[in-house]
């Protein structure tokens, strides 16, 4: 606690730590090449299709590799999930992907 210039009593916060468990243990995910759509387990066939003809990718970026396997396709029961990328890393796609194949494997 401290006491401010017109007298009243600030209390000081303990130093920042994340909230939720999972956000202390945080993912590193290495910079290179990506990986090619046919190699990523599980992706159903038609969003296979999808990403390759109408977006024109040939591969996953490797943020999308990540959360494709820490999200099991779209079939974990992860709720939470918090991405740090630069700009153009493919972080949209990398939180849709999983939700569109887990509504196509219904």
């Amino acid at each position: 606690m401290r006491t401010l210039e017109d007298g009243r009593t600030a209390v000081t916060a303990a130093p920042s730590q994340p909230v939720l468990p999972w956000m202390r243990l945080p993912i590193s995910i290495p910079t290179g090449s990506g990986v090619p759509l046919e190699q990523v387990q599980g992706l159903h066939p038609a969003l296979q299709q999808a990403v390759g003809d109408c977006l024109g990718f040939s591969e996953l970026f490797p943020v999308q590799a990540a959360v494709w396997r820490g999200l099991a396709g779209g079939h974990s029961t992860a709720h939470d999930l918090c991405i740090c990328a630069p700009t153009g890393s493919g972080k949209t796609l990398a939180y849709a992907l999983p939700l569109l194949n887990a509504v196509c494997s219904r």
